[in-house]
């Protein structure tokens, strides 16, 4: 019996041993196919980056996106003789989403290093342009585009800087001049018909040269919508001959659905307008799971509402809205690329932020909790700050500093509410009250002054003593006392005199008692015996004319002059 169970065991044994030797071979078999050797590469060797390159190809060709971007990033120690590996490693960036600053660096490498194997300069300075444009670099990527031969590709992106940088009579002159030269091009067409539908939404009439523009358009759709079916929807607001419009929004509808693919979002309005499909359709269309989980545009959502003809189809909306789980945007200067986006469950906000620049790092998030702001976070200067009750501040984090208002106190407000289905928040008749998105409100901004400002305490980590708090009590901004703690015993107690620091009991060696009395200097006031502002007085100096200790606790002190 126990041979029996020592011959198991021994087999258990072997074959835990087997399949441990077994998994550690296949799994450095594995990062030895993914991750260069240092003892087959040299750093600086061009070779080597090539390596890295032609790993990261193989990745992004079976859709390993992640993975090739660690073999790109681990690469960057021969950017320096490789412009394809920078430029690879952009692409990468560009697929995942990733900030838009790391992306340009990455092109900027590229182009600086300008040695190609794969890949040419003009790839990464379309490329660079374009992400400038994103972060609305206007003038920068116009720069770029001077010294790149003319294309299809280069005027579109012309096109666009020329348009976001508001010169109206450059863009128009230099989109005439792109419809001679590339007559069979559609994008161009595709961004003068959305500036001129942004230009209409803000009441601005047609000039004579967007006429001859548009008239130019119009007489080459016939053939140009042969290559691109989306210029049915897109040149359809603009014609004059309305049943034309929506014979050719019904054949563009048609041949989508023919090929089981939706409808773009952005065409319901199109339809909806011109009577090509009835209210219900275009809400079944709008709301779709497909349309949800990509997000909606808030303007798409207002187009659509102004369109719906009876209180039945905004019932309806309203119900699709009570329900929403999802994303909800808002592109404020209409380049396609969303500042805000806030996120739902249950038509319940989750989440709001607001990326100004469109570098894919927002300057404020809020986070919700029952659909009210909760917290923020504000990445300049990075503050952390959370509500007792939106827009009563209950405390704000700067720095591993807090500063902590009296309740109800300190207001900020950095959103308002508005209801997309124009009804009041609190309606009576009826369970489907729509949905709150929220808005940017202009505040001032948030800065450590104005905390300190607004606040009655400030806690902070010590200066003197590891792992301990200090406490500052203020009135009206002003520093009247600071408390240091250390796992909640007092350590040490400082009094103020019209701001500044006059004395302190401090227990040096944490016995429990404060045996050391510290004199602080007097300095002398600013300029007109007027006191500094208050986050210069509550970083006060630590500078001590004397201390008095009474090591023993029998009354013998001893004094140390600084």
């Amino acid at each position: 019996m126990n041979n029996r169970i020592y011959i198991q065991k021994k087999t258990w044994t072997r074959s835990k041993l087997f399949f441990s030797l077994f998994f550690i071979f296949h799994l450095s078999f594995f990062i030895y196919n993914l991750h260069p050797q240092a003892h087959d590469i040299e750093r600086g060797d061009s070779s080597a980056a090539a390596l890295y390159v032609q790993w990261a190809e193989n990745a992004i060709e079976e859709g390993r996106w992640e993975q090739a971007l660690v073999v790109l990033e681990r690469g960057q120690d021969y950017a320096n003789v490789s412009s394809d590996l920078s430029y690879m490693l952009a692409i990468t960036r560009i697929h995942l989403e990733k900030p838009r600053g790391e992306i340009i660096s990455a092109l900027r490498q590229a182009l600086a290093t300008n040695r190609w194997n794969k890949y040419i300069p003009e790839q990464a300075q379309l490329l660079e342009a374009e992400q400038l444009i994103a972060v609305k670099s206007y003038q920068e990527a116009l720069n770029i585009l001077a010294n790149i031969n003319p294309g299809p590709e280069t005027s579109r992106l012309r096109m666009l800087a020329l348009r976001f940088s508001q010169r109206n009579n450059d863009f128009l002159r230099f989109t005439l001049e792109t419809l001679n030269r590339f007559p069979r091009a559609t994008e161009p067409i595709k961004i003068f018909l959305d500036y001129l539908k942004v230009e209409e939404t803000r009441g601005n009439l047609p000039s004579q040269t967007e006429i001859q523009i548009l008239d130019l358009i119009m007489n080459r759709l016939p053939v140009l919508i042969e290559d691109d079916a989306d210029l049915a929807w897109i040149t359809a607001p603009f014609m004059r001959d309305t049943r034309e419009a929506a014979r050719l929004v019904s054949a563009y509808r048609a041949e989508a659905i023919s090929r089981a693919v939706q409808p773009v979002p952005a065409s319901i309005p199109v339809a909806l307008n011109l009577g090509v499909i009835p209210d219900h359709t275009a809400l079944e269309e709008l709301f779709s799971i497909e349309n949800m989980e990509n997000g909606l545009d808030i303007g798409l959502l207002d187009d659509v509402w102004d369109l719906l003809r009876n209180e039945g189809a905004r019932d309806l909306f309203r119900a699709y809205l009570g329900n929403y789980t999802g994303i909800i945007t808002m592109d404020t200067n209409y380049d396609g690329i969303p500042e805000a986006r806030a996120e739902y469950q249950n038509s319940m906000l989750i989440s709001y932020s607001f990326n100004e620049n469109q570098d894919r790092l927002p300057e404020l998030i809020i986070h919700f909790r029952a659909g009210i702001p909760h917290y923020a976070e504000i990445a300049q200067p990075g503050i952390l700050l959370l509500w007792e009750r939106y827009p009563s501040v209950a405390f704000a984090e700067l720095d591993g500093e807090r500063f902590i208002p009296r309740p109800l106190d300190f207001h900020f407000a950095p959103i308002q509410f508005r209801n997309l289905t124009s009804r009041p928040v609190l309606d009576q008749d009826t369970d489907n009250i729509g949905i709150l998105f929220p808005e940017r409100a202009m505040t001032a901004a948030l800065t450590r002054r104005v905390l300190v400002a607004n606040a009655y305490m400030v806690e902070r980590p010590s200066r003197e003593f590891e792992g301990a708090i200090e406490v500052i009590e203020l009135n009206q901004s002003i520093p009247i006392s600071a408390r240091e703690y250390i796992d909640g015993r007092l350590i040490s107690e400082t009094d103020f005199l019209r701001g500044r620091p006059i004395s302190q009991r401090v227990d040096l060696d944490l016995d429990g008692r404060l045996e050391t009395y510290r004199r602080f200097r007097r300095f002398p006031l600013t300029e007109d015996n007027v006191l500094p502002p208050p986050d210069i007085l509550l970083d006060y100096l630590r500078d001590f004319e004397y201390a008095e200790s009474d090591w023993l606790g029998d009354g013998t002190l001893e004094i140390q002059y600084f």
